[in-house]
């Protein structure tokens, strides 16, 4: 395999990983958008990826996932106890007395991760409204062309 094929390679997983990432679905259509590359080439590396290096899995026609995945996340609680201390509970596992200069170092540490959360949520609605906007213009814009041209195909204002 050449140098271009493995970066390009390359460049079709990390796009599949980071969609995946952000919830959104690893399809064709969704790779070529971020990577830029034309469809023969996107389905040439993918195909290497499932047969050969066995790291995708296809979900369905144009649809793909990681091969191995994180196992399902466990349940994660906090209790705030009275003292100002906290519990976390993590899956099966419990970190007692966290004081809560430890609370904020944990929150710190996360705080990116929350809002690349917030983030990918408000790209969502963003995307849904930015779509209902669209076939709204377009259905006012076809409106207007019937209305406002002439027999000669001009528009009449």
């Amino acid at each position: 395999m050449t140098q271009h094929n493995k970066d390009t390679k390359q460049l079709v997983y990390d796009a599949i990983c980071t969609l995946l990432e952000e919830d959104k679905p690893a399809t064709r259509e969704s790779i070529r958008e971020l990577t830029g590359l034309p469809f023969h080439i996107i389905d040439d590396r993918i195909k290497v990826l499932i047969d050969e290096d066995c790291m995708v899995v296809r979900l369905n026609r144009g649809l793909f996932d990681l091969a191995n995945k994180y196992p399902p996340p466990r349940i994660i609680s906090r209790t705030i106890n009275t003292d100002g201390t906290s519990v976390l509970d993590f899956g099966d596992k419990v970190i007692n007395n966290i004081t809560p200069k430890e609370a904020r170092s944990l929150g710190q540490l996360f705080m990116a991760d929350a809002f690349l959360y917030t983030l990918i949520g408000i790209s969502s609605q963003l995307d849904f409204i930015g779509n209902q906007f669209n076939t709204r213009l377009r259905t006012v814009e076809k409106q207007l062309n019937k209305k406002t041209t002439n027999q000669n195909g001009e528009l009449d204002f």
